[in-house]
């Protein structure tokens, strides 16, 4: 804390020079003028002045040290931060809501403690940490639900509905978004701003599920309750209509679709001086025009929507790459090719990775430094001569001299080169030497964790020894197991040449054997099978996906095969294009009585939770056994 203090205070006095009218006021007044003005900083271009007193209130609120104060000094950090779009620290919003909400949790102010937790949220949500969103969402909706909150637990549906729309499970995103609507209408609000835009959240939800007529019923209703409200919530109403144009575009009644966008388009510029923030708008007028084949009237709005994306920065944005190739369609129809070879090529290089794409503009910079250096040594090299040619010509009889003193000079340079080669050959030894005992060092810590993880097994495994509940003694065994699908992970490593992998088709073996083991499964009754070629993951993907693997063949062993019942599993890890696929079959008994795999138990949970960390999709089917099927990209 002190060091914040330091840091904030060196900030607070660089900043100080924009702004210093204000610094008078108690805190209550400077947060309260921080709220007012955050969401005007574009319009008003003085964002180092709302910085200022935004530090500024954080510092005096550290002097009164009030922690709902604090909290609501942090909290206006973070919303300046978001405004503001810091790229240099794009963590900083999270970081400032996260130290709002450890101060709110030294209060009993629930309903301020269940805010901190949304907006947490929708920091999440906006670096793409999609599970750390959710799991930030449900706590606050557990605790709005506590307090019989419903306006709250209103907002949550909508940010869940919206979560879930991101992720494509259009089914929950659909039951959390018609929930906040039946909230707020068994509350007798249904005209208001709220309502709305609980309405236009369900709208990609009916996209994704094909209800079109749906998005499309839902939008006009969202728009319609919006219009009265055009001044109090205009950006609300601009989102509104574009999304009533993406449920025409889907319907393809693109002349629909494009007079609501080209609304959304001209009232938002009307409402905000920064056009770039809207250009999202100029992207879907291009596409429902290319979609009509108006290719010619597109190119000028694709042009415009990816010059305001340059001045953003977002040059570097995978997703404009589709773009990019939309645009190049239209300058194809409209026979201009050389600029549908360039666009292509632009696309082309934003679906390289990031760091590949830095690595081949370093590569690219040196190369032509080095050609540069080539060409001026050889210019001075032809100066030098024509320089010494004449030389030669009026001062023959310098000749022997000048001979004299350039073998001197080739000599001592011979010298220095062996002293720099020298030199050159103890930094590659030290920086031999110093790699290996980075390995030794990397491979102890991989170790020592899994000494850890087997020491937590072992405690769990003295533990479950001395309970009588069965139940409680299967909790405890499984969660033993999950502990050492982990431990192995470390194993893995540590004992492999390949210190950032694991090799999965070895890994899924041992973690298979260790769980029959557990089980006391006779390997006459039961095999398991390893369909695949060796396969290497990350760590990060890897812990994950093991767990997964513990979770489906521990079910499979105590339910599929029951009474002595033979059976086989099947575990198999394949690259599909640009994806993997994780499959565990079994030609079990299936699930009896039911058309669904049960979601309700912890397991189940873990697994959709585990998915949704690696950005994949569970397909579970009962034929003839169970088949479960995890698609994900690294």
């Amino acid at each position: 804390m002190k060091t914040l203090l330091i840091a904030l205070f060196f900030i607070s006095f660089w900043s100080l020079l924009c702004a210093q009218s204000l610094d008078h006021l108690p805190v209550d007044s400077l947060l309260n003028w921080v709220s007012e003005h955050a969401y005007e900083i574009h319009e008003k271009e003085d964002a180092a002045a709302v910085h200022h007193y935004a530090y500024l209130t954080l510092l005096k609120a550290q002097v009164e040290n009030k922690p709902s104060t604090l909290a609501k000094a942090a909290q206006n950090l973070a919303l300046v931060h978001y405004v503001i779009e810091d790229q240099s620290v794009p963590d900083s919003s999270l970081f400032y809501d996260q130290m709002a909400l450890d101060y709110l949790l030294q209060t009993d102010n629930k309903p301020a403690i269940a805010a901190a937790y949304k907006y947490i949220g929708g920091d999440y949500q906006t670096s793409d940490d999609y599970g750390s969103a959710q799991e930030s969402y449900l706590s606050a909706l557990k605790i709005y639900e506590e307090l019989d909150d419903q306006p709250g637990a209103a907002e949550v549906y909508a940010d869940l509905s919206f979560l879930y729309a991101k992720t494509k499970d259009f089914e929950r995103a659909k039951q959390y978004g018609e929930k906040g609507i039946a909230t707020l209408r068994t509350m007798g609000i249904p005209d208001t701003i709220a309502f709305a835009i609980n309405f236009f959240y369900l709208v990609p939800s009916y996209i994704g599920l094909g209800e079109i007529t749906e998005a499309i019923n839902t939008a006009d209703e969202s728009v319609n309750f919006l219009q009265p409200y055009s001044a109090d919530a205009p950006f609300a109403l601009v989102k509104a209509y574009a999304w009533r144009a993406e449920a025409q575009k889907a319907a393809k009644n693109y002349e629909k679709a494009l007079v609501d966008y080209r609304y959304a388009w001209n009232f938002g510029k009307s409402q905000v001086a920064d056009e770039a923030s809207m250009g999202g708008y100029q992207e879907g007028i291009a596409e429902v025009l290319r979609l009509q084949g108006n290719y010619a009237e597109a190119i000028p709005y694709y042009e415009n929507y990816l010059a305001t994306m340059v001045m953003r920065d977002a040059e570097e944005d995978l997703s404009l790459a589709e773009t990019h190739l939309e645009l190049a369609d239209c300058y194809v129809q409209t026979g201009v090719f050389e600029q549908a070879v360039t666009q292509y090529q632009i696309a082309g290089q934003l679906k390289d990775s990031l760091a590949e794409a830095r690595y081949q503009s370093l590569t690219s910079e040196l190369i032509q430094k080095y050609e540069s250096d080539q060409k001026d040594a050889q210019i001075a090299l032809q100066t030098a001569t024509i320089r010494q040619q004449r030389q030669i010509q009026w001062l023959s009889v310098g000749l022997a001299a000048l001979f004299a003193l350039l073998l001197f000079g080739l000599f001592l340079t011979y010298r220095r080169n062996q002293k720099t080669n020298q030199l050159l050959q103890g930094l590659n030894l030290d920086l031999s030497q110093k790699n290996q005992q980075n390995e030794l060092l990397l491979k102890e810590i991989h170790h020592r964790v899994k000494n850890n993880l087997q020491t937590i097994s072992s405690l769990l495994s003295l533990q479950s020894a001395h309970i009588e509940d069965p139940k409680v003694q299967g909790a405890v065994e499984q969660s033993q197991n999950r502990v050492r699908s982990m431990a192995l992970i470390h194993q893995k490593i540590y004992q492999g040449e390949n210190l950032a992998a694991v090799e999965m088709k070895d890994y899924l073996q041992m973690l298979g054997e260790t769980i029959v083991d557990t089980f006391g499964v006779d390997s006459d009754k039961v095999e398991i099978e390893y369909p695949m070629q060796e396969i290497e993951l990350d760590v990060d993907t890897a812990i994950p996906l093991g767990l997964i693997a513990n979770e489906l063949l521990t079910n499979a062993l105590k339910y599929a095969f029951p009474d002595e019942r033979k059976g086989k599993i099947k575990v198999s890890l394949e690259r599909v294009g640009e994806k993997f696929r994780f499959l565990v079959t079994d030609n079990g008994i299936g699930w009896k009585d039911t058309i669904s795999p049960p979601k309700s138990g912890f397991g189940s949970q873990l697994i959709h939770l585990l998915t949704m960390q690696l950005g994949g999709q569970v397909k579970i089917k009962s034929e003839d056994g169970v088949r479960t099927a995890i698609e994900f990209s690294l």
